[in-house]
Order: C-alpha cells, then sequence, then structure tokens
C-alpha cells in the first residue's frame, strides 16, 4: 500500500484485505472488549491487515464511522513484553511535543483476546521506503524536509525527562555507554547455540569491539531513546513532508540520545549518510535529502547538544545494527523465518560491521 494512506507497522512491506477479525482469536470478544469502554458499536468492517514485521502483527479497521489500528505480538514472538513497553511509552508521550501514534486503549491481560494488545489512531501519512507519493520527489522543498524534520523529532524526543513522564523505570543499573559493548556481544554469542548459524567475520567484530571500549566517551546525557531510528520509521505528511509520528516504540529505552541520531545517520542514504540498510530500506531517488552536515546541525539547534563526537555513536550504532539484524537472521538460518530474508539481513549486517571496522582504520575518536 506504498502512497495510499498508511498506519504504524512494523514492517510496512504489504498490505491486504481480509475478513473481518482476522489476526484475532475471535473477533467478537474485540467488540465487546471495545463495547465496555465505549469504542463504538458493530461490527469491525473494512479490516486491512498490515504484513511485514516479524514481531507484531497490525490490522487497520474501521467500527462505527471511526478507524482503529490494532497492534498485537505475532504469532511465536518471543516476548509480549515488547507490546508492554510499546503501550507505556505512547501513553507517556502524550502531551509532549514528540510526533507519535496516539493510543487510544490498550490490553495487557492475555485472558481477553490471548494476547497483549493496544489500540492506536490512524496516521494519515506516507512511509518513505515504501515509495515516494507521486511528484513528491520533484518538490526540493518536501525532498530535504523528510531528513529535517526527522532529526526535529528526534531531538525533541532528546529532551523528555523519562522521571516527568513515568518512565523512569525503563533505565537499567549502571553506566549506558559502558554497557553497551558487554551486551550486545553476549546477545551475538548466543546466537552461536542456534543450529546451522553462520556467524559474522570474527575480524572486524573484534575490532570494532576494542576500539568502541577504548575510545568510550565519558556518560553523556540521559533521556528517552526510539531505539530504532530510521526512515522506515517514520511517517511523513503527503503534502510537504513533515514527519508525523515516529512509529514502533518496541526497543525504547533510556540512555544516551546520541545513539538515535547515530543510528538514524548510519541508515541515511541522503549526501554524507551510511546509507547501510538500502537494501532493506529501499529508497530512490534519493536527490534533494538533506545532508549528513545539515541533519547535524538541526539536531544540535533543536536538542542543544554538542554532536562533535557522533562518529564514536555511528560505529555503536553500527555495531548494534548489525548484531539486531544478525538475530532475525540466525533465526531464520534454523527454519524459524524466511530463509531469503535471512539471508537478506546477514548481508546486510556483514555490510554494517565491515563498515564499522572501516572508521575504526580512520583514527576516529
Amino acid at each position: 500500500m506504498a502512497h495510499a494512506r498508511r498506519v504504524s507497522s512494523p514492517g510496512r512491506t504489504a498490505a491486504r484485505r481480509g475478513r473481518a477479525g482476522e489476526g484475532l482469536t475471535e473477533p467478537g470478544d474485540l467488540r465487546a472488549w471495545m463495547d465496555a469502554r465505549s469504542l463504538g458499536h458493530g461490527p469491525l468492517e473494512d479490516v486491512v491487515l498490515l504484513t511485514g514485521g516479524t514481531q507484531n502483527v497490525l490490522l487497520r479497521f474501521r467500527r462505527d464511522g471511526t478507524e482503529y489500528v490494532l497492534r498485537r505480538p505475532a504469532d511465536g514472538a518471543f516476548d509480549d513484553q515488547i507490546i508492554v513497553r510499546e503501550t507505556r511509552v505512547l501513553a507517556a508521550l502524550s502531551g509532549t511535543d514528540v510526533p507519535h501514534p496516539r493510543l487510544l486503549a490498550c490490553e495487557l491481560d492475555r485472558s481477553v483476546l490471548g494476547f497483549p494488545f493496544l489500540l492506536m489512531e490512524p496516521i494519515d501519512g506516507v512511509v518513505a521506503t515504501e515509495g515516494w507519493p507521486p511528484g513528491f520527489a520533484d518538490d526540493a522543498e518536501a525532498m530535504a524536509r523528510v531528513g529535517v524534520s526527522s532529526v526535529e523529532a528526534l531531538a525533541r524526543l532528546s529532551r523528555v525527562e523519562p522521571g516527568r513522564v513515568g518512565l523512569e523505570d525503563l533505565a537499567r543499573p549502571g553506566d549506558f555507554l559502558e554497557r553497551q559493548v558487554p551486551r550486545w556481544r553476549w546477545q551475538l554469542t548466543s546466537y552461536e547455540q542456534v543450529e546451522g548459524y553462520v556467524p559474522l567475520p570474527a575480524l572486524p567484530v573484534r575490532t570494532v569491539e576494542r576500539w568502541l571500549e577504548s575510545g568510550r566517551p565519558p556518560s553523556g546525557a540521559v533521556a528517552l531513546l526510539h531505539g530504532d531510528a530510521h526512515l522506515g520509521n517514520v511517517m511523513f505528511r503527503q503534502a510537504d513532508g513533515c514527519a508525523l509520528a515516529l512509529v514502533d516504540w518496541e526497543l525504547a529505552t533510556i540512555g544516551d540520545p546520541l545513539l538515535d541520531l547515530a543510528e538514524f545517520l548510519v541508515c541515511w542514504p541522503g549526501p554524507g549518510g551510511g546509507g547501510l540498510c538500502t537494501e532493506i530500506l529501499p529508497l530512490a531517488p534519493t536527490v534533494g535529502l538533506a545532508t549528513k552536515e545539515e541533519l547535524l546541525r538541526v539536531y544540535g539547534e533543536v536538542s542543544g547538544r554538542d554532536v562533535s563526537g557522533i562518529e564514536w555513536y555511528e560505529v555503536l550504532a553500527a555495531y548494534r545494527l548489525a548484531v539486531l539484524l544478525e538475530g532475525s537472521s540466525a533465526r531464520a538460518q534454523a527454519g524459524r523465518g524466511d530463509e531469503a530474508t535471512g539471508a537478506v539481513l546477514h548481508r546486510v549486517a556483514v555490510s554494517l560491521m565491515e563498515w564499522a571496522a572501516d572508521r575504526t582504520s580512520c583514527g576516529i575518536r
């Protein structure tokens, strides 16, 4: 459904119209739940199943003249807590200036439908990585605004104080930056237990880890992080390229917000960006996109943060993202996911790690 009215979803690679209640254990149970909360009356109509994500199922539907988006864990998803976390974060962001999907209601008790779920308000926007709307790429101002408005949204997020919105308990004990390499090294090593797993090349992995540890900057600010910042998780207004919402908050955490900016830059397909994820986040054309220097300037101005040391965070972001992609690749190699998709993710993970290793050889500090 590229170019069509979309809602927040994890994969956003396709959508199809389904039977009323498709993806639900029993649609009547949802209707009764919604009745009890005065969320319309009657049947679920115009149901659209959004596909592409591996950890969530999303349904868009209409009831009593109002549109809703239901998000719930996918069958076999490893952790219901992704819904719990996203619900908490969306609720906490209400009243802030961070663009996000508006949470309408949630149910974390599995006994209702067999899984936790939340209802969100649909967003009348587009996702750039699904393809530009007709004529959009010819509008130079709109193309430039895509990147600028994205980092403005991330900068606004970096100003949210977790304690003021009730999310202070998302923080884990210890220094955030000090935890990063041990945490992701442990996760990468855990994949070796997966039968048939083909690991990342050892040399670039060890090179990056040593470099990150030896050059780790002093602990910076502590703020709310999105945790998965890239163009595929931003919805834009079709008319002018303004960011309407950051979506997919299941990896949100508390830490140094420059890591969000760094991941966005590592994936950024515009001038000066890493452009390392185009195989899984395709975007064309890219003429007119803001430069990395412009994005850094805007983020610094809006957030009030020093971005002069962003290169270290970019290496960390590439390392972390490679490990995350390897997790999905390992599951596919073990037969718990699409084999072809797993191969693509592994290829991108290798590119990310090799890019990070190349950056360390440049003597960046």
